[in-house]
């Protein structure tokens, strides 16, 4: 004959242990805790062989020590002054990694849109993603003759 009130006690204290919907253990999708001094310009100074740049830069701090963090260039919108999308990918540790706030300096130096001098930026801004997250966006674009 099975005893019901044992059963039922384990698996109330069972179901108590795991919480599917727990929002502590589920990773973040962008691990990004905080950021700042983002910066984007126009590198379009004069020379042999040179071509305008798309500079984009900036900090962010990370949960843990052993993420690798880059900029990526993303799409830009088809508007005559568009917005470039730059993708922030953070790939998290590999092994164990010290639980500490860790900085990392980002800069992405890319192909940009030419505009003949004295133009207004060729961009209208740039937006930083992370995971499709907007971190920053930054505008206006400023262009170094």
């Amino acid at each position: 004959m099975p005893r019901p009130l044992p059963a039922a006690c384990l698996s109330l204290f069972l179901a108590g242990c795991v919480a599917i919907d727990d929002p502590v253990a589920a990773p973040a999708a962008c691990p990004v805790i905080a950021q700042r001094d983002w910066s984007a310009f126009v590198n379009a100074m004069p020379g042999p062989d040179a071509r305008p740049e798309l500079i984009v830069s900036g900090t962010v701090t990370l949960p843990s020590a052993g993420y690798r963090v880059e900029l990526r260039p993303g799409p830009a919108d088809r508007s005559a002054r568009p917005v470039q999308v730059v993708e922030l990918v953070a790939i998290p540790p590999d092994g164990p990694a010290a639980m500490v706030l860790t900085e990392a300096d980002l800069r992405l130096a890319m192909p940009a849109l030419s505009a003949p001098p004295g133009a207004p930026s060729p961009y209208r801004g740039v937006r930083i993603l992370c995971d499709g997250e907007e971190l920053a966006f930054i505008a206006p674009v400023e262009t170094a003759w």
